[in-house]
């Protein structure tokens, strides 16, 4: 009998903390709609579609607790709809991965290590993650508990030491430059990147506490969106409205400004070591699911055998189809909202509908 890793409750929402929180450190999303003073509003209403688009997974989690996403999507499904259905959602996380790559890749190649290659980046990257990644979603579970603090308190570092340059009357006044469709969208745009809850999905069995899913899916949100709300709102304090728009990773440059006692300066450093922690779990958890549901569609007894060669799929796909640059990355980042809400949304939704078709003959 194959033994079930455990992760606690606590555990899985740093994970998941982790997952969400690369893209919010680095990019922030300020030139989502409305694109302007507002942005937090918009980063709140995300919150309330988030409920909306998890709902489905978290249902079926609720429903199906001792079975992932690939699990009871052929149950409910059949074997072949259901493997179908799980190649679709196995696609999208390949895909993410294959991007979370390029993102590590183009970060450290273009603001730290300029002159090194490409090919060595990723390799240095990638090693400690299959290493990760065969150990098992355990170890990431305690590396989080371990590693993930340290990001909370530079959060806090880099936000208290910067309040003295920050002008807040540039919020001022509320809503006068933006519709309420602008914030519509912009909440959208966020809460559809939440794809993460398709690890999440993917991880429910591991759970120690199977009556905590709710909570999970709750805290998660609750605390994602305090912390970008923290990194929109200082970085737009410090660096303006219309510079953090057109800035490249406009949270590393608002930790560049901070400046104490005319000696506390350049700890950017600390930023990038924060971003690469939990770029690394990341990156590792997502290839566990991605092996984790191949081997289940494919019946690979050892599904850790498709850690490597999925590691080199990556590799070549960043390295000869150059999506590392920024252009590139910007490009994909504009179609991540649709393809993360066909993942998170659309698909469990029809996993669900066909559910309460057939609920009687699965009970």
């Amino acid at each position: 009998m194959i033994k079930i890793e455990r992760i606690s409750t606590l555990q899985m929402i740093l994970l998941l903390f982790a997952c969400r929180m690369t893209t919010g450190f680095l990019y922030l999303q300020l030139t989502a709609p409305p694109g302007n003073q507002d942005l937090w509003i918009a980063l709140v209403f995300s919150a309330f579609l988030y409920l909306i688009f998890a709902a489905p997974l978290v249902f079926l989690a609720c429903r199906f607790p001792d079975e992932n996403l690939i699990q009871y999507c052929q149950r409910i499904m059949g074997k072949l709809i259901g493997s179908i259905m799980g190649m679709l959602f196995m696609g999208i996380l390949l895909f993410l991965l294959i991007v979370i790559l390029a993102d590590m890749v183009n970060f450290i190649h273009t603001t730290i290590l300029p002159e090194t290659p490409v090919y060595a980046i990723m390799i240095t990257m990638l090693i400690p993650c299959i290493y990760t990644t065969y150990k098992g979603v355990e170890t990431m579970g305690r590396m989080a508990e371990f590693l993930i603090p340290y990001f909370f308190v530079v959060t806090v570092l880099f936000t208290t030491l910067n309040i003295p340059r920050m002008d807040f009357s540039l919020f001022l006044p509320v809503l006068k430059d933006s519709k309420l469709v602008d914030i519509a969208q912009g909440g959208f745009i966020v809460a559809s990147r939440y794809y993460d809850l398709l690890v999440f999905a993917m991880l429910v069995p591991n759970l120690q506490k199977k009556e905590d899913i709710k909570k999970i899916a709750l805290y998660f949100i609750g605390i994602s969106i305090i912390f970008l709300i923290v990194f929109v709102v200082t970085a737009q304090a410090v660096l303006g409205i219309e510079f953090g728009k057109h800035a490249s990773f406009p949270y590393y440059k608002y930790v560049r400004t901070i400046e104490v006692f005319e000696f506390v300066e350049r700890i950017e450093s600390l930023s990038v070591v924060a971003w690469v922690i939990i770029e690394f779990i990341k990156f590792s958890l997502y290839m566990y699911c991605v092996t984790m549901g191949l081997g289940q569609i494919f019946k690979i007894k050892d599904s850790k055998k498709l850690i490597i060669p999925l590691c080199i799929v990556a590799f070549i796909t960043v390295s000869f189809f150059k999506i590392m640059t920024s252009v590139t990355i910007n490009k994909i980042f504009t179609l991540l909202p649709y393809i993360g809400n066909v993942g998170i949304f659309i698909l469990p939704l029809i996993v669900l509908i066909v559910y309460f078709f057939r609920r009687k003959a699965l009970e």
